[in-house]
C-alpha cells in the first residue's frame, strides 16, 4: 500500500496530522512501514513549481520549503517512536535528475535535517543518520 502525502501538517509534539494518524492506525493493525521521501533544493522545487503552475493553474510558493524538508526527519523519527524499527527508510535527493542521491536510514535509526546555504542551489537540505 502506498500512501502519498506531503505531510506538511505534522507539528512535532503538537499535532500528528494526517500522516501521523495513519501511522498510528497502521501500527494498531500490525503493518510494517517503509517510509520514503523525495526532496530537492529550493531552487529546483521553485523551478519545477513555477513550471507546473503554468500548466495546472495552481500557484506555487516556496515559503514552506524548509518546514517540509525538516518534516521528513520529524515524521521518520515519529514513526520510529511508534515502534516501526524493523525496516530501512529512504530519502531521495532529486535536485539533479541525472544523479539522484539516496540516504538510507537503517532499521531502528533516526534521521536529522540541516538546511544549508549553497552557492548554486540557494538552500539545500542535508540529512544525516543517527541513533
Amino acid at each position: 500500500m502506498v500512501i502519498p502525502d506531503t505531510a506538511a501538517d505534522y507539528v512535532t509534539s503538537l499535532h500528528v496530522g494526517g500522516v501521523g494518524n495513519k501511522l498510528k492506525l497502521l501500527k494498531k493493525h500490525g503493518y510494517t512501514v517503509v517510509m520514503t521521501a523525495v526532496h530537492a533544493s529550493i531552487r529546483k522545487c521553485t523551478s519545477n513549481g513555477t513550471s507546473r503552475e503554468k500548466k495546472e493553474g495552481k500557484r506555487y510558493s516556496s515559503r514552506a520549503w524548509s518546514w517540509t524538508a525538516k518534516n521528513v526527519a520529524s515524521l521518520f523519527n515519529y514513526s520510529r517512536s511508534l515502534g516501526f524499527k524493523r525496516a530501512a527508510y529512504f530519502i531521495y535527493d532529486n535536485t539533479d535528475w541525472s544523479n539522484t542521491k539516496t540516504v538510507i536510514v537503517p532499521p531502528g535509526m533516526n534521521v536529522a535535517c540541516d538546511i544549508l546555504p549553497h552557492t548554486t542551489e540557494q538552500k539545500v537540505a542535508r540529512y544525516s543518520v543517527h541513533t
